[in-house]
């Protein structure tokens, strides 16, 4: 939602939000138009009603604006005024917890489940740092299983991680998660580099160290 001038795109119907009915001028500028009106209803559905008098767009009980905002950047490209945030419930939507992530990461055909663990292991130490949601972490589950297409060596264990594997999954890192880190301030972000370099080795750790 912060993505557009709210205060400009929804000015005009605040309003109507409050829980009044709108004008909405006529239907042509001719003297052939007839006023419209925007109504709340009392039934669940939403309708068009018309007759020679007037042209009433009828919200039902049931209509709804859903819309969502990143409150890392919410004052950062637009805000909403208080008049506009007040016409909104605000439901915090957090990451999901560590553990929860392996659901569905484990969505994602062809990779053992010891990268996947991996990869939950990389999440978690992000929580309590740089909180981001499961996408980016996905993200790279998909760029690992595409990259990693071959079949694994002869007499490898199950779910064994092959080194080709891994550096899939260090580069996946870069690509999706190392631009995260400029939002962090020195300290917090060499505490995180520090966490992934345990969970992926020095040379990723060594490697975000120069971004």
């Amino acid at each position: 939602m912060n993505r557009a001038d709210l205060d400009r795109v929804l000015g005009p119907v605040l309003t109507f939000l409050a829980g009044q009915d709108v004008s909405l001028g006529q239907t042509t500028l001719t003297d052939a138009g007839i006023p419209m009106l925007l109504a709340w209803g009392k039934e669940p559905e939403s309708r068009m009603v018309e007759d020679s008098a007037q042209r009433v767009y009828v919200a039902g009980t049931d209509w709804r604006i859903i819309g969502t905002y990143n409150s890392e950047d919410l004052g950062r490209v637009f805000s909403m005024g208080a008049a506009l945030s007040r016409r909104w419930a605000t439901i915090p939507v957090p990451p999901l917890e560590a553990d929860e992530i392996m659901n569905p990461l484990g969505r994602i055909a062809g990779l053992p489940v010891n990268l996947l663990t991996l990869i939950q292991q990389l999440y978690a130490a992000h929580l309590g740092v740089l909180p981001l949601g499961p996408a980016p972490f996905l993200d790279m589950a998909r760029y690992v299983a595409d990259e990693n297409s071959a079949p694994p060596p002869a007499g490898a264990a199950p779910n064994s991680i092959s080194q080709v594997a891994l550096a899939h999954l260090r580069d996946a890192y870069v690509l999706h998660l190392s631009p995260q880190l400029r939002r962090l301030d020195p300290e917090r972000r060499a505490q995180l580099i520090e966490a992934v370099a345990g969970i992926m080795g020095r040379d990723l750790g060594d490697e975000l160290g120069r971004y």
